[in-house]
């Protein structure tokens, strides 16, 4: 069983024209492992979170309720690509499953759409937005570092709070990480996150908590 299908071209040569199609239920089946061993790891290995202080009145002062997180530009960048993205997904595999049905002209729109999201998204991220800040520096890398040796039982300096983009390695392949992105967005201590790709605002009391002030400079209050 090989990893590479092969076809014989037009001069009797043999060529390599794409993956094995049962790749697709290894990457599958290794994003479902991922969220269920996940689940249960949170649900009965992890300790539990640590309550942190109490934010002091005289700090929430000094912030609006809602802290604006993403622009409507960026949202609707989101939602677009995410359409998109698994139309191109049922496009591409549902007919390898046995399920066939006209999908090409659907593939090709859909990929047309996902390609002017991302050059939208290109010009965006570079001109209007914080083009550093979604990249990872050198206090995410030590805190990603302390996170894991936390995590596997380690001694290790609690890590700090994120700034505005926490960054992560979810998985290898689009389908797992499309499984591991849904379901990291869907899980209740997430869900705020998620809700904040919708209407653009983050409670001030998460942010306060979750997130480093000196790193993700939030407008106080005048």
């Amino acid at each position: 069983m090989g990893v590479i299908e092969t076809a014989v071209n037009p001069w009797g040569q043999t060529v390599p024209i794409h993956i094995a199609f049962y790749l697709m239920w290894v990457a599958a089946i290794g994003g479902l492992a991922f969220l269920m061993v996940h689940a249960i790891y949170v649900q009965f290995v992890a300790a539990k979170a640590a309550h942190s202080a109490p934010i002091s009145p005289a700090l929430q002062a000094q912030y609006p309720p809602k802290i604006h997180r993403h622009s409507l530009a960026s949202r609707l960048f989101h939602w677009v690509m995410s359409v998109a993205m698994f139309a191109l997904l049922i496009t591409a595999f549902l007919p390898r499953m046995g399920y066939p049905f006209a999908w090409v002209t659907y593939h090709w729109i859909a990929g047309l759409v996902l390609t002017a999201s991302i050059i939208f998204h290109i010009f965006h991220a570079t001109f209007w937005m914080d083009f550093w800040s979604i990249w990872p520096d050198k206090i995410d890398i030590e805190d990603s570092k302390r996170r894991w040796l936390r995590a596997t039982g380690k001694e290790a300096p609690e890590p700090r709070k994120f700034a505005k983009y926490p960054h992560g390695l979810a998985g290898v392949g689009l389908i797992g990480l499309i499984m591991a992105h849904v379901y990291f967005a869907l899980r209740p201590e997430k869900f705020v996150i998620t809700k904040s790709m919708i209407g653009g605002d983050l409670d001030r009391d998460f942010y306060l908590e979750h997130y480093d002030q000196e790193r993700w400079k939030v407008p106080a209050v005048k």
